[in-house]
């Protein structure tokens, strides 16, 4: 999930760039995405529960 948002970020940067993002742009928003990737998931309360129960409903 966290490479499929890092690249939904680099694509509006580089319209809003005129088509010409500097690499340290690119390469500050590569960067947000891999510490994404360090994080673990935490769910919020009920979510787990949630999940399991429409996973049961197929």
């Amino acid at each position: 999930m966290p490479a499929s948002f890092t690249l939904s970020l680099i694509e509006p940067a580089v319209e809003l760039a005129g088509e010409h993002p500097t690499s340290s742009l690119i390469a500050n928003i590569l960067a947000a995405g891999r510490e994404l990737l360090r994080h673990p998931v935490e769910l919020l309360d009920g979510v787990g529960a949630t999940l399991i129960e429409l996973a049961a409903r197929g």
